[in-house]
């Protein structure tokens, strides 16, 4: 991932926000926002959110839909702005880390090229996650650290791989999909590359290959490989259609995010991971706690973010950390996490070269049959 955080706070940030939607447009064409809306498969009446919205685009493209509008951004600027577009939608400043709104509310949720701004993306997903109803979608885009056209130009020109704002985050396909699934599940992807016209007026070539470089871009924008386009457009949804009742060490699904690779049969976590399961009524994990020193460490036991059992656990042993799964849950799908109460560094016990943060290590999640 390529960074960039000249702001290092929330009041950085939103000032910054403030003087962008004070003086500037931003935004994508017609047809990407109406995509983008399709891709969730709308029906009229449903309830969307738009985090980041903005200039109002795609909260104006939604009422064509027949949805009920809601939309929040950082910067009072975009709110007006989103507000004078739409003067139906709900629309307040709040941060995408903080959504004043109640868990479950909302059909649809979505949030266009602006993931990247946020100073805890991360969070911002998961608070997403939170006012989801289930059964409802997301729609989430994020810009590929390797676009065809941003290489191009800083081969041919130069230009460094900045689209104008203060913070600025780029993603591989790998990483992008990462930080989706660390709070959903993916069930589709699209890509979106913007036309030429457009790229002439947002970020044009300007030497002596611009003709031939935009003649370039024009031929190959329909052919572009997914992993090179422009955004990544993700089709979101709370849980799989099914998951197993057990994974074991390097199978299954895996969330990302905070797992190692397959070590002597098991695998390091990076403080807080987890799997998709179904679940029983029992839930399990084989655990290790191996950090050097004679020191016990507490483990909690989670499905979807509620602690079941919070277990002390001994060093050097395997032990099973288990708990019963509450009837709500009970035939579900559900994100399923181990939670150690501290991580250890290697580096900080003699092991040079090695900067990893590991929890504990699994062998082995599963959910006992009802």
């Amino acid at each position: 991932m390529t960074h960039a955080h000249p702001v290092s706070n929330t009041e950085e940030l939103r000032a910054s926000y403030e003087r962008i939607w004070s003086t500037t447009d931003m935004y994508e064409t017609r047809d990407y926002y109406v995509k983008c809306l399709d891709l969730a498969s709308p029906e009229p009446g449903e309830r969307i959110l738009d985090v980041a919205c903005g200039s109002g685009r795609l909260l104006l493209e939604a009422e064509r839909f027949g949805l009920v509008l809601s939309g929040v951004d950082i910067a009072d600027a975009a709110v007006a702005r989103t507000r004078s577009v739409v003067p139906k939608a709900e629309v307040q400043r709040a941060e995408a880390e903080h959504l004043p709104h109640a868990d479950e509310t909302f059909d649809i949720v979505t949030c266009l090229g602006s993931l990247e701004h946020f100073l805890t993306p991360d969070r911002a997903l998961e608070e997403m996650r939170r006012v989801l109803k289930p059964g409802g979608r997301a729609v989430l885009a994020i810009p590929n650290q390797f676009w065809a056209y941003d290489v191009a130009r800083g081969w041919l020109e130069g230009a460094g791989l900045r689209h104008g704002q203060e913070s600025e985050n780029f993603f591989s396909l790998a990483e992008a999909r990462d930080l989706m699934e660390g709070s959903f599940h993916i069930a589709r992807e699209w890509p979106w590359n913007p036309g030429v016209a457009h790229m002439r007026e947002t970020r044009p070539f300007t030497g002596r290959w611009a003709s031939a470089a935009f003649r370039a871009y024009g031929w190959l924008r329909p052919r572009l490989p997914f992993v090179a386009s422009y955004l990544f457009v993700f089709l979101c949804v709370k849980a799989p259609g099914d998951a197993p009742r057990e994974v074991a060490t390097a199978q299954g699904p895996v969330i990302p995010g905070g797992w190692h690779a397959a070590e002597s049969g098991s695998r390091w976590t990076s403080g807080r991971a987890g799997v998709w399961l179904r679940l029983g009524s029992r839930l399990s994990a084989d655990v290790l706690h191996d950090e050097p020193g004679q020191a016990s460490v507490a483990i909690g036991l989670d499905a979807e973010r509620r602690r079941l059992a919070t277990a002390t656990v001994t060093p050097h042993a395997w032990t099973t950390v288990s708990a019963e799964v509450p009837e709500s849950l009970r035939g579900t799908v559900q994100r399923v996490f181990l939670d150690p109460a501290r991580t250890w560094s290697p580096a900080e016990h003699g092991v040079r070269d090695d900067q990893r943060r590991l929890g504990v290590s699994v062998r082995r999640f599963w959910s006992d049959q009802e």
